[in-house]
């Protein structure tokens, strides 16, 4: 038994939460696990972020007992409170007499306890649904993240206050007259905005490639949450933010032909800017997180039984296939909270299991339509590692990935 890890009563809805302790001096994290039960409405913040390397990794001390955990877990808890404790200054809010506490799935849950790993996964919908906020830990190195937020914030402000909320003010460029968007970022750096606009291209580019954006369970993570800030080391901010600020974007490349003709110098450095828009009108990633960002309003209810919202819970579910997971099963599992399947997380089943388990509930689900296997045309073939152990009726997924996340 590990001495960590007390059972967890199912039936009351128990799950754990971390209190952050002072850390030692080597600035080694101290943390002290608690054991609440969902039916009590506990304060807590949930976790969203990428594993890492499970390879290479870092002490902290839980309970008392030393323990390993990666390098992107023990950044995240490093940093995590202080940076939530900057977003919501000058804001109300209460935690409670037990002060901040924070749900980490890699902490809370008992990894070696399969049973409780199963019991764990089937109340995740819960779970972040239940907490006050989901902090999403999009990135350990802070390099241009900060920037992109920083950017992001203030065209979030351009669309919320000097267009009044209306995205279609943009293309007046009235608002640009008197709102110095990105120069005081220039004069920050030290750099004439010529020079700036190549180096944030490159921002945003590693930006809509973090790791973060292309694991399978972040999807559900940004759906469940009543409220998802984005951090990293230094910065943060807010979904509201981040979705607005990357349509406005969107909005913008596709004016830029518009943006050419302008008067360099009515636009000073603004114009020269905005000459990197060409990059996201040819950006994959960045129309990918726009779409993953908007998840949480395209479904409202996911036990309809409407032909339209079956299509679309069954096309949810392809999309688990096309991201990043440690464990495979996890494809099917990890959007479970989005596509309503009736499937129960299992971790003693194989893979060959799992998978024939999302079929028969495509089946399943599909019958009222009358075309069963309407899902194998939407479904990518060939499932790499596995395709002599899969029935010939199962459909695979060409763009499988079952490697770790870095």
């Amino acid at each position: 038994m590990d001495p960590c890890y007390q059972s967890l009563d199912p039936f009351r809805r128990e799950i754990r939460l971390i209190e952050l302790l002072e850390p030692f001096e080597s600035g080694e994290p101290r943390l002290r696990l608690t054991t609440v039960s969902l039916f009590d409405r506990p304060a807590y913040a949930a976790l969203s972020y990428v594993w890492g390397d499970s390879a290479v990794t870092e002490q902290v001390t839980l309970n008392g007992e030393p323990r390993q955990v990666t390098l992107n877990v023990a950044a995240a808890l490093k940093k995590v409170k202080e940076r939530w404790e900057a977003h919501r200054q000058g804001k109300d809010f209460c935690y409670g007499p037990e002060g901040f506490r924070l749900w980490v799935d890699a902490l809370c849950i008992n990894q070696n306890d399969v049973s409780e790993r199963n019991h764990q996964v089937q109340m995740m919908s819960e779970i972040y649904s239940s907490a006050f906020t989901v902090l999403a830990w999009v990135s350990s190195e802070d390099a241009g993240t900060a920037t992109v937020f920083e950017v992001l914030e203030a065209l979030n402000h351009v669309v919320t206050v000097d267009c009044g909320g209306s995205f279609d003010f943009l293309a007046s460029w009235a608002w640009k007259k008197d709102r110095p968007i990105f120069e005081h970022i220039t004069n920050k750096k030290g750099r004439d905005a010529h020079s700036l606009r190549f180096e944030l291209a490159t921002f945003f580019q590693a930006f809509f490639k973090l790791q973060y954006w292309r694991r399978v369970w972040i999807m559900q993570e940004i759906f469940l949450a009543r409220d998802l800030i984005c951090i990293c080391p230094s910065a943060s901010i807010h979904r509201s933010s981040l979705s607005t600020g990357l349509i406005c974007l969107k909005r913008l490349s596709e004016q830029f032909p518009l943006i050419e003709r302008l008067p360099t110098s009515e636009f000073s450095e603004f114009h020269s800017f905005l000459k990197f828009l060409r990059f996201f009108s040819f950006n994959v990633g960045f129309n990918k997180l726009i779409s993953k960002l908007s998840i949480q309003a395209a479904e409202s209810d996911r036990t309809a039984n409407d032909k339209a919202e079956i299509c679309k819970r069954i096309e949810l579910s392809v999309l688990g296939f096309r991201h990043e997971a440690s464990d495979p099963r996890d494809h099917v599992y990890g959007l479970l909270a989005l596509t309503g399947l009736e499937i129960t997380p299992d971790y003693t089943k194989s893979v060959t299991e799992v998978f024939s388990d999302y079929a028969r509930a495509i089946v399943e689900e599909t019958k009222c339509l009358g075309y069963k296997l309407v899902f194998l045309d939407s479904m990518p073939n060939g499932l790499d590692g596995y395709q002599s152990q899969l029935p010939s009726w199962l459909p695979g997924t060409r763009e499988y990935r079952s490697r770790s996340p870095q």
